[in-house]
């Protein structure tokens, strides 16, 4: 379902309003300066910088009205910062374009004697100008923005902003982790609106189906409930309500429920026609486009447009063809003569195809739904077994087989790349094309692994768009074996990451190099859930939970380490694979251990916030 989420999860919510304060040069002074005292907000910083407001203001001030007016907004990369930038070497330079402002934040940083919330508003001020510039200060504005945590750690806007700036530069599961801390931190309903939907999308980039349509679900009985008369419920936000409705018409349509799929439907388009047109031309309108093809297959005379089948003209009340309801037509006239030039043929092939379609679209959702059911992938396979067969098939010719048996024995223990590699040379050689498969074991062969880490991970990139599927048989022999070496490509670089940034000591956990690095671990674990089923492997289960604890993304880690334990525990293994049950046990082990230690770090990072971050 990750391809549900199409909107960017950066739109402005709406919860904020752009200011629209000019000067009129041309208007006497006075006229100025009684124009300049009804500014508000960001209005009034644009006075304050432009000199319009002389020395009436201390930085403190400034400062504090900047930061208000920034945190009043659920997208901090599109705000109030006005074109009014300064041409710097062919670059927009938007530090340079606000001086004052940019002087008042540092000098109050610098100010060993200033408040806490004041130095945060001062970092909450400094990381929005970084973040909007162009100058490379990209990685500043996310320190900016943790270091204004440390300061101030109850403010729930504040992990709404490091939210933003996770989930632009890729760091879903951390993203997903400061949502959940600004859920718990905020007393405001309508906050808590807003964030559900931010979450809602976001657990469909994780594929957590059922909790997304549970967040989705919960914002929208906050709604009818009573926040539909909140006054601060602009047309922006019910627009992205309207997405998050489109949303669960795509999840509920998947999953058979035409019923639920159908109403929010209904539900969505009566908002999306009801906020004005301007406000609706700057929403991502992406998810509509998808709702409205399943709602086509489900009830068709339901969609309110269509292109004519003979003239090709697109109305707004389209008169489908009653028989086969798969064409529809602009006017009585184009209908008759669409009939009478072919379509009285066609007609009967067409609805035969159509019920085919629905015929198919409900044993695709049965077969998913019955393998759900199913055993993981692994949970039958011994790790050492597979690595035998891979050695006898080399033995024997079978290079490609042999390759695959020797990737899913590194997939499931990487710690038997300690074996001897002479046979695994062999099967990669004998591997003929451009194999993924081959391209990921090809890492613990060569003389420099992470060199060759780097080059794959690379490749894959490159390669990635031609195979970009996680579908899933009964069993391991099912697996497309091309879209899995692919999505190893990925972990093989994350290990190798791991493994040059190991902690040594207490001052290398806390250093910011190897914090970056376990962020890129998980974001590079989270991607190869692109290609490989993360509902089927439990080896992908456990490494989802691991990397995300290493990034300190501690509700991704209980959620994918819990479920990787209640898997284990709820999977009878075959008691003749002696070898498989051995593994699981020592693998289940480490989860628990792991677990063990989650609660203690929440609370740690509660206390002390700069230990998540």
């Amino acid at each position: 379902m990750r391809d549900i989420a199409l909107s960017q999860l950066n739109d402005s919510i709406g919860m904020g309003k752009a200011f629209t304060f000019e000067p009129d040069l041309t208007k006497p002074k006075s006229y100025q300066r009684e124009n300049e005292m009804e500014a508000t907000g960001w209005d009034l910083v644009e006075a304050l910088e432009m000199g319009y407001m002389g020395q009436r203001f201390s930085a403190n001030d400034i400062i504090s009205i900047a930061s208000s007016d920034i945190l009043s907004r659920e997208d901090d990369t599109k705000g109030p910062i006005r074109l009014r930038y300064v041409q710097k070497h062919g670059k927009m330079d938007v530090l340079s374009a606000y001086p004052k402002l940019h002087k008042a934040a540092k000098q109050i940083i610098n100010d060993n004697n200033a408040e806490n919330e004041v130095k945060s508003n001062a970092y909450v001020v400094l990381s929005y100008l970084q973040a909007q510039s162009l100058e490379g200060t990209r990685g500043k504005a996310m320190d900016g923005i943790k270091k204004a945590i440390l300061l101030n750690p109850s403010d729930w806007r504040l992990h709404s902003v490091l939210a933003t700036r996770n989930m632009v530069i890729g760091n879903t599961s951390l993203c997903l982790d400061s949502l959940f801390r600004a859920g718990e931190l905020t007393t405001d309903e309508f906050a808590t609106f807003a964030l559900g939907i931010l979450r809602g999308k976001t657990l469909l980039r994780l594929n957590r189906e059922d909790e997304a349509i549970a967040a989705f679900n919960e914002v929208i009985s906050l709604y009818k409930n009573g926040l539909k008369d909140d006054p601060k419920m602009s047309d922006r936000v019910i627009g992205h309500l309207a997405v998050a409705e489109y949303m669960l018409v795509q999840c509920y349509g998947s999953r058979g429920e035409h019923r639920k799929a159908v109403h929010h439907f209904e539900d969505a388009e009566e908002k999306r026609n009801s906020i004005n047109k301007e406000t609706a031309q700057t929403i991502d309108w992406g998810n509509r486009m998808v709702a409205e093809i399943m709602i086509a297959d489900m009830k068709p005379g339901m969609i309110s447009h269509g292109e004519c089948d003979y003239c090709g003209k697109v109305t707004d009340s389209p008169k489908r063809c009653a028989a086969c309801k798969a064409v529809c037509y602009c006017s009585k006239d184009c209908q008759v003569t669409a009939w009478k030039n072919g379509h009285k043929k066609q007609c009967k092939k067409l609805k035969s195809d159509q019920d085919e379609k629905k015929s198919a679209n409900k044993n695709e959702f049965q077969t998913r739904q019955s393998r759900t059911n199913l055993p993981p992938l692994d949970i039958n396979l011994d790790p050492k077994q597979l690595w035998k067969e891979g050695v006898q098939l080399s033995k024997s010719g079978f290079y490609e087989d042999s390759a695959w048996k020797f990737l899913l024995a590194l997939f499931m223990d990487a710690a038997l790349d300690a074996n001897d590699k002479t046979p695994v040379k062999k099967a990669i050689e004998g591997c003929k094309g451009d194999n993924p498969v081959a391209m990921a074991l090809s890492v613990i062969t060569h003389r420099h692994p992470f060199k060759r880490a780097e080059e794959i991970f690379k490749q894959a990139n490159m390669d990635g768009g031609l195979v970009h599927t996680v579908e899933m048989g009964e069993t391991v022999d099912d697996v497309d074996r091309k879209s899995f070496g692919l999505g190893m490509c990925r972990l093989m670089y994350a290990r190798m990451l791991g493994r040059g940034f190991a902690v040594k000591s207490a001052a290398d956990a806390k250093s910011k190099t190897t914090r970056n690095a376990f962020e890129d671990i998980a974001k590079l674990v989270m991607v190869s859930t692109e290609y490989m089923d993360s509902q089927r492997w439990l080896t992908l289960q456990f490494e989802l939970g691991y990397s995300s604890m290493d990034a300190c993304a501690i509700n991704e880690a209980e959620k994918w380490l819990g479920k990787f334990k209640a898997t284990i525990d709820n999977t009878k293994t075959q008691s003749r694979n002696r070898g498989a049950a051995q593994h699981w046990s020592a693998m289940r082990s480490r989860a628990e251990s792991r677990l063990q230690m989650l609660p203690l770090m929440k609370k740690m990072g509660q206390n002390n916030p700069g230990f998540l971050m």
